[in-house]
Order: structure tokens, then C-alpha cells, then sequence
């Protein structure tokens, strides 16, 4: 607690929290119990406020996952669950070859192109390449619409589309923007702790 106060705390702090007011209910639970013998006088005073926390061991249960780093910078936290936004932007980032190769087979059925293929490298990243003999259908209307040239070479034509832009941004921004959104939802459970 004073370790996440001091704002030097990290995701297992808020777990010993968590696991210490679950405790802390337990204790209650054993000391509220009038048939215990050598029960101390006053102990009905201390009890009182012992152990009335359900609601924010449910949400650090729900909030934090299994493994936790010492350090919330780490990222991986926060369980798969707890926010829906947070577990978009996992999944785009650890599933980008799965999202690629769906959308690669969606450009064959749409374009009619069986050896198409979408590639990346440094210079261009994410791009669509056709044998330069089946690129003409895509350089007229309507599929012109959807695929805008990008380079002729030798042997292949290379295209893209905005649909392909928007998911290399994406898979570039999810990674910073997950752990960006883990660290306030570390801030938030802290607050929580801290109040």
C-alpha cells in the first residue's frame, strides 16, 4: 500500500492488496465468532471496520491476471476481459498475420486473383503484389476504386488500399496504445486502492 501510494507500486502490490483484504475478511469472519473461547475483550471495537472491501477484491480479482510483472511499464496485467478495448488492441497486435491473411483472401475473392499476395518490407510496409500480367484489372474501374497503384516492377505490380493503410497503422499504434491503456487502468485500480 505505501509502495503505491508513494506512486512506486507496481501490479503485484495491488495483488497483495487484493489477496490481503480477502484475508483480512477471513479474520473477520473467525473473530466475529461469539463461540470462539479466550475471545480478547473489546475485540467486537477492532472488528468493525475489518474486512468490509468485497467489492474492490472483486475488481482487482477481475482486473489483474495471472502473471503479473514487478513493473506495470511491463504491460500484460490486466487480464483478458476486463476491457474490451484493451483486448481489441492485444489482439490486433499479437494477431496481425491472421487479420493480414483475411484480408489478403477477401482481395483474391474481390479481385478475382488467386496468386495474390500482401507483403511488407521497411520502405513500403504493407502492400498487395500481383504478377504485372493480372494487374490490369485492378488499375480499372470499379476494383481502380479499391486498389491504388503503388509501383510497377519487372515482373510484379504492387498495390494498396485504404482498408490495408488503416490496419498497418493500426498494428503499429496497438502495441503503444495497449500498454498505454494498461498504465491508466493501473492508475485507476491504485486510486481505487488509495481511497
Amino acid at each position: 500500500l505505501s509502495r503505491l501510494t508513494l506512486g512506486r507500486g507496481g501490479p503485484r502490490d495491488l495483488a497483495a492488496v487484493r489477496d490481503g483484504l480477502a484475508m483480512a475478511g477471513k479474520l473477520r469472519d473467525v473473530l466475529e465468532d461469539k463461540s470462539l473461547v479466550g475471545r480478547p475483550k473489546g475485540i467486537e471495537d477492532a472488528v468493525k471496520d475489518l474486512g468490509h472491501h468485497q467489492e474492490l477484491i472483486e475488481r482487482l480479482a477481475r482486473a489483474l491476471g495471472p502473471d503479473l510483472p514487478v513493473y506495470a511499464r511491463d504491460g500484460g496485467f490486466i487480464a483478458p476481459g476486463y476491457r474490451a478495448d484493451l483486448d481489441e488492441l492485444r489482439q490486433l497486435r499479437d494477431a496481425s498475420r491472421k487479420l493480414i491473411v483475411g484480408l489478403e483472401s477477401n482481395y483474391r475473392q474481390q479481385a478475382g486473383i488467386d496468386n495474390l499476395k500482401i507483403k511488407h518490407n521497411r520502405v513500403l510496409g504493407y502492400f498487395i503484389e500481383v504478377a504485372a500480367r493480372r494487374a490490369d484489372g485492378l488499375m480499372t474501374a470499379p476494383l481502380n476504386e479499391t486498389f491504388m497503384h503503388r509501383q510497377t516492377m519487372a515482373n510484379v505490380v504492387r498495390f494498396s488500399t485504404v482498408e490495408l493503410g488503416d490496419l498497418e497503422r493500426r498494428i503499429a499504434e496497438s502495441a503503444d496504445k495497449a500498454l498505454a491503456l494498461e498504465l491508466e487502468l493501473f492508475s485507476d485500480l491504485s486510486g481505487k486502492v488509495e481511497a
